[in-house]
């Protein structure tokens, strides 16, 4: 039972990485799931913002950026689809009254 407390406490201390304002590239790479070559190419065409700090090799995200990255292209589902339908035809609708 100990083990298993152990466990979760690690994982969840582990989570808790996504939890500051900015990441380091092996945390972004865990954080959207990609590998680190595929990373670099991003950055190499700039398709995330990133920032390296004056005289430092070393390259950060802010987890906005990536968290806009990840939801900038969302697909709507059937039923969000509908609403969003009917609310404009009822909104031409009542604009033609």
């Amino acid at each position: 039972m100990k083990d298993i407390i152990t466990t979760i406490e690690r994982l969840l201390s582990g989570s808790s990485n996504f939890n500051k304002e900015f990441l380091d590239l092996s945390e972004t790479v865990r954080f959207l799931g990609i590998s680190k070559s595929t990373l670099y190419k991003m950055n190499h065409r700039k398709v995330l913002p990133f920032y390296k700090p004056n005289g430092s090799k070393k390259v950060y995200y802010k987890l906005t950026d990536l968290t806009t990255y990840i939801t900038a292209n969302k697909f709507f589902s059937k039923q969000e689809l509908d609403e969003k339908t009917n609310q404009f035809f009822n909104d031409k609708k009542n604009s033609y009254v």
